[in-house]
């Protein structure tokens, strides 16, 4: 096989990535028979309509893996984000997350945090 171009970007579109996100789950799906895939999203929304805080990532063979998790910096520290955390962890839980997962979040400059027994 040749390969006739590599291409390194640091700005793919939606598009690109959406494309391998397709091959990955069509092979994973094949390779095992597990068809039970979901994209799952959840927004909180201020009085104008605006995002203000949100959760997303998708489901899978028994598995919930999140993505984004976002509250606006004015909303932090309110529970909203703990709300959000247990609207999703309900979602994915009949899909088999164990109750305590652990997630590690890296943020520059902020050092490693983690949010034990998700």
């Amino acid at each position: 096989m040749r390969t006739s171009e590599l291409i390194i970007t640091t700005e793919p579109t939606p598009d690109q990535v959406q494309f391998l996100e397709d091959q990955i789950y069509e092979f994973n799906s094949t390779t095992t028979g597990i068809t039970d895939g979901e994209w799952l999203a959840l927004f909180v929304k201020n009085e104008q309509g605006q995002i203000v805080a949100g959760i997303c990532g998708n489901t899978w063979g028994g598995c919930l893996e999140i993505r984004q998790f976002w509250v606006e910096q004015a909303r932090r520290k309110q529970g909203l984000g703990t709300r959000l955390l247990g609207v999703v962890r309900a979602r994915g839980s009949p899909a088999g997350l164990p109750a305590d997962s652990s997630h590690d979040v890296h943020v520059p400059g902020a050092g490693v945090l983690r949010q034990a027994r998700l």
